[in-house]
């Protein structure tokens, strides 16, 4: 019963800090030295526009912990890219959930809120009390691309709110709008 949730996680990859024109050829065939890759899923960075991240999928284990070990911070894509490709283990979630990385079908969200968001911009009636009121710590989720990520509230602020994005540690703005609390934390 509940079979080992851990596994699949073992065999991803994130990878971080991809150039923009990246193919998914490129991926196939820098990552498949190290193993079988079964999946490659692009998804955009963030800042949007910036970089590209992806998730790499491999058929076992040891491939996907040798092209962490071998690539992180030193590969480049591209000879004149400022930083090598960050490859990492996609962080674990904090409650066992239902491990959804990378999960649902991704198609690109058209970006953060646009102009229903800015609309919406100013203290706590914002967004017509459509989405939970903000609280600084763990157990939330921030809607992009496409899909909810796991988030940490750093501050919150007349807008929206400061983020921490768990799976690359970086952090932004959303719109109180795009924030729900993580299904099962409460």
């Amino acid at each position: 019963g509940g079979g080992g949730g851990g596994e699949e996680d073992q065999r991803k990859v994130f990878v971080g800090q991809l150039p923009m024109d990246i193919r998914e050829e490129e991926i196939r065939q820098i990552f498949g030295t190290y193993g079988t890759v079964i999946e490659v899923k692009i998804i955009e960075g963030k800042p949007i526009g910036s970089q590209k991240c992806a998730f790499v999928s491999y058929d076992n284990e040891s491939g996907a912990k040798t092209a962490v070990q071998v690539l992180n911070d030193v590969y480049k894509f591209r000879p004149e890219s400022e930083k090598a490709i960050r490859v990492d283990f996609p962080r674990p979630r904090r409650n066992d959930a239902g491990r959804d990385y990378g999960g649902g079908s991704g198609g690109g969200g058209g970006g953060w809120g646009g102009d229903k968001a800015r609309k919406s911009g100013g203290g706590k009636a914002a967004g017509k009390g459509s989405g939970p009121e903000p609280e600084v710590g763990l157990g939330w989720q921030a809607w992009c691309q496409g899909q909810w990520y796991d988030v940490e509230i750093l501050e919150i602020i007349p807008q929206g709110v400061v983020v921490k994005w768990l799976f690359d540690g970086t952090s932004d703005e959303v719109w109180r709008d795009y924030l729900q609390r993580t299904p099962g934390a409460e």
